[in-house]
C-alpha cells in the first residue's frame, strides 16, 4: 500500500485529485483504495459494466487525473474515450501488457517500483493532515434516472457509519467475510472491506457468483454481507430444486418448512419451545442439517436495503434457531439483522431507544474498538 501511494504521487498525485479504479473484487483493488486515501486522493470507483460512454462520463465529471484499470479488455474501454478527456493524465495496468508507444500507459508493478523512491515521512505528513470534513471518495449511482451523479462522501461519513455499523455486526478477531459483491458499490465496499479492517478480521474473496456456494463452504464465514436480491435468487434455486425431486421429498419439506415458520414467533420473543413443537422441530431436522448447521456454527447474513426490503417470507427461511439448552433457543443474528428495517418500532415517543437498549449501547460503547491488523486472502 505504501509503495503504490508513493507511486501515486510520483505521477503527481496531491492531497484533494480525483483517482478511478475499474476492476473486479481483487487485493490490488483493496491496495488501491488505501494508496489512493494515503496519498490524500480521493477515488472513484467505476463498474466493470459500464460503457465507454458512461466511463467517460464519470471521469470527466470527477476530473480524474489517474485511471487504475483490472486488464486489457477493460484498458480498451478507456483508450476508446482518452481523446474525451483531457484532465486523465495516465492509467494503470494491472494485469497484461501497455500498448507499444503508449508513454500514457504504465504498468502496475512500475508504479509500485517507482513508489520505493517516495520518502515515507512524505507520505505520513500527507495522511496526517487529512481531517474529518476532506473528501474521502465520490460515488456515482446507476444512471438509469439519467446521467449518473456523484455522492461526494467525507472522511468523517466513513468513520461514522464504521462506528455505528461495529456495534451492529459486532464483528471481532475470529471472524471472516466472504467479498462477493463488487466493491466499487458502498455497501460491500464499507461493510465489506472497511469494516473488516476496522474489526481486524479475515476478508475472502470469492472467485465469482459462480463458485459462490462452493466458496463459502470452503472459507466457511461467520458474517455474509448480501443484497435481497441474492438472497431471492438462493431461495429460488432451493425451491426448483425441491420441485424436481421426488413427492415424498417435496412433502418432507415443505412440512418441515411449516414447523421451521411455526418456532418464528418463539425465536423473536426469545423464549422456549412448547415440547410438542420442539419434538417437531428435531423431527424436521435431518442428520444432513444438522451437519450443515455445525459447519456454519455463527454465520450471520447481514442485507443491505436500498430501494426494497426482504420479504418475510425469505427472512424466515434463512433464518437459523440455535439451542444453547434443549429448551433454551438463542436468537439468531441473522433473524435481528433481517428485522433491523422495523427498528423505529422499538423506539419511544421521544424517539430514543428503550433504556435497556440504551445501556446495552453504552456498555459496547465502551469496548475496545481501536482498529487492528488485517489480513486478506484469495480463495484459490
Amino acid at each position: 500500500m505504501r509503495r503504490l501511494a508513493g507511486g501515486l504521487v510520483k505521477l503527481g498525485i496531491k492531497p484533494g485529485d480525483a483517482v478511478s479504479i475499474i476492476g473486479r473484487n481483487r487485493p490490488e483493488w483493496v491496495t488501491a483504495d488505501f494508496a489512493t486515501m494515503a496519498a490524500g486522493a480521493v477515488l472513484v470507483p467505476v463498474y466493470v459494466t459500464l460503457l465507454p460512454k458512461d466511463i467517460a462520463y464519470i471521469l470527466a465529471n470527477a476530473d480524474v487525473r489517474v485511471m487504475i484499470v483490472d486488464n486489457e479488455a477493460q484498458l480498451a474501454k478507456v483508450l476508446e474515450v482518452r481523446a474525451d478527456l483531457p484532465k486523465l493524465e495516465k492509467i494503470v495496468l494491472i494485469d497484461g501488457n501497455p500498448p507499444a508507444g503508449d508513454a500514457g500507459v504504465v504498468r502496475y508493478i512500475d508504479v509500485l517500483e517507482s513508489g520505493t523512491k517516495t520518502k515515507q515521512e512524505d507520505l505520513a505528513a500527507i495522511y496526517g493532515a487529512l481531517r474529518p470534513n476532506d473528501l474521502f471518495t465520490i460515488i456515482y449511482t446507476s444512471g438509469t434516472t439519467g446521467p449518473p451523479k456523484g455522492v461526494r462522501l467525507t472522511h468523517g461519513n466513513i468513520l461514522w457509519v464504521l462506528e455505528a455499523g461495529h456495534r451492529v455486526l459486532n464483528a471481532k478477531e475470529g471472524d471472516e467475510f466472504v467479498s462477493f459483491l463488487p466493491l466499487c458499490h458502498v455497501f460491500e465496499r464499507v461493510g465489506g472491506l472497511f469494516a473488516a479492517v476496522y474489526a481486524g478480521i479475515v476478508v475472502n474473496f470469492a472467485q465469482s457468483l459462480d463458485t459462490l456456494i462452493a466458496d463459502i463452504g470452503e472459507a466457511r464465514p461467520t458474517i455474509l454481507l448480501t443484497v435481497p436480491r441474492m438472497l431471492e435468487k438462493a431461495y429460488q434455486a432451493a425451491l426448483n430444486r425441491v420441485e424436481n425431486s421426488s413427492a415424498f421429498r417435496r412433502a418432507l419439506f415443505h412440512w418441515a418448512l411449516s414447523v421451521g415458520r411455526q418456532t418464528g414467533p418463539y425465536r423473536l420473543a426469545d423464549k422456549p419451545l412448547p415440547a410438542a413443537l420442539q419434538a417437531r422441530y428435531l423431527l424436521a431436522k435431518p442428520p444432513r442439517l444438522r451437519k450443515n448447521q455445525k459447519a456454519l456454527r455463527r454465520t450471520a447474513a447481514f442485507h443491505g436495503l436500498r430501494r426494497r426490503a426482504l420479504s418475510p417470507e425469505i427472512a424466515e427461511f434463512f433464518s437459523r434457531p440455535r439451542y444453547s439448552h434443549p429448551r433454551r433457543l438463542r436468537h439468531d443474528r441473522t433473524l435481528r439483522a433481517v428485522h433491523h428495517q422495523h427498528a423505529r418500532r422499538l423506539q419511544d415517543r421521544h424517539g430514543r431507544a428503550p433504556a435497556a437498549r440504551r445501556r446495552r449501547a453504552d456498555r459496547g460503547r465502551r469496548r475496545d474498538s481501536r482498529p487492528r491488523a488485517v489480513r486478506f486472502r484469495r480463495l484459490p
